[in-house]
């Protein structure tokens, strides 16, 4: 109940905060305000996370949760677009990406200091999320306007090409479909592998073994794709090569191959994965241009980032219906063929190098 809730807010907030967001750089030119604001009411929603004791009352601070962290997630998000010049955009998300990993590895210290329930970890979380805002905040150049970052660029209010954009959108979605299978159900799918794979015994072994290898080549990959695709001036082609090899390693993971392999074709899938969506965002980034709705289409982009979690368990559900025990094995194919199709969605777009 909450993840659904969870999602469906975050994705109905993060549009219309990238749409309030624009609308305050129209008039001032930055979005600073729009992320303080949102820090502001963050640092209250987990109060109200700490404080929730029923179902009821945490449902209610999931929303408030969601709603805040997307007013000051959104316009962070535009900021590649607004102040990055195209020719660095890669490179520069793919320092963005590094944000995924780090967080996820610092769950397991704060979980670790803080086994009981109580206010201190959520305390800690405000207080390091607050320690990674501010300093953008305190030290924004007074000169970075967005006005002055589209001057710079020799860029001008820009029409968007839609129909380039619902390829964009449609790939990722399918992507990152196949990513929420992925994490959603790793621990399932070793344990429904043969004893003839040899996995590691007890899976939390197994599953720290794959996040580790998928982590460093991921974080490899992205930032070698990224500089591939600055230095050569190109969008689609990394990208859909990036979509390619993903589907590699899911369709390596669908066919159930030993330990050993297993680990590589996890490696081949992170990495896919954290390329494609590394240069995936500075593509995007350029397409929207100097657009001036550029919050907004963000937040409609950033759904393909929030749809997955509702889709993925929908059709799991209906793969156990039709395949039963294959089931793991049926969705990692399919995952594989969708992720396959949205590297070719992107090699059809026209609108970017």
């Amino acid at each position: 109940i909450l993840l659904i809730v969870g999602a469906v807010t975050a994705s109905l907030a993060h549009v219309a905060a990238g749409h309030a967001s624009d609308k305050w750089v129209a008039r001032h030119g930055q979005r600073r305000v729009p992320i303080a604001v949102g820090l502001a009411l963050l640092a209250a929603a987990y109060a109200g996370l700490a404080a929730a004791m029923s179902l009821a009352a945490l449902t209610m601070a999931m929303i408030a949760f969601q709603i805040a962290l997307n007013l000051m997630f959104a316009p962070l998000g535009a900021l590649l677009s607004d102040h990055v010049a195209d020719r660095s955009k890669a490179r520069a998300a793919a320092s963005l990406t590094l944000a995924l990993p780090v967080s996820i590895a610092l769950c397991g210290p704060i979980a670790a200091a803080f086994p009981s329930d109580g206010t201190a970890a959520f305390v800690l979380v405000i207080a390091l999320v607050s320690a990674c805002v501010v300093p953008l905040l305190a030290f924004w150049p007074a000169a970075a306007t967005v006005r002055s970052a589209d001057t710079a660029q020799g860029r001008a209010p820009a029409a968007l090409a839609v129909s380039d954009f619902r390829r964009a959108w449609i790939a990722r979605f399918l992507v990152q479909c196949g990513a929420a299978l992925i994490i959603f159900y790793l621990y399932i799918y070793l344990s429904q592998l043969p004893a003839s794979a040899d996995v590691p015994s007890p899976l939390s072994r197994a599953i720290s073994v794959l996040v580790s290898a998928g982590g460093l080549t991921g974080v490899a990959a992205a930032f070698a794709m990224g500089r591939i695709s600055d230095l050569l001036q190109q969008r689609r082609w990394p990208v859909a090569a990036s979509g390619a090899l993903a589907a590699g390693g899911l369709l390596l993971l669908a066919l159930q191959p030993a330990w050993p392999f297993t680990i590589i074709a996890y490696a081949l899938f992170s990495a896919g994965l954290m390329a494609f969506l590394s240069v995936d965002s500075a593509m995007i980034a350029q397409m929207l241009g100097s657009h001036l709705a550029r919050g907004r289409w963000l937040g409609i982009m950033n759904l393909t980032n929030t749809l997955p979690a509702i889709v993925t368990p929908v059709l799991t559900l209906l793969a156990l219906q039709v395949a039963s025990g294959e089931a793991i094995t049926f969705l990692l194919g399919s995952a594989a063929f969708a992720t396959a199709l949205g590297a070719v969605l992107i090699l059809r777009m026209s609108s970017v190098p």
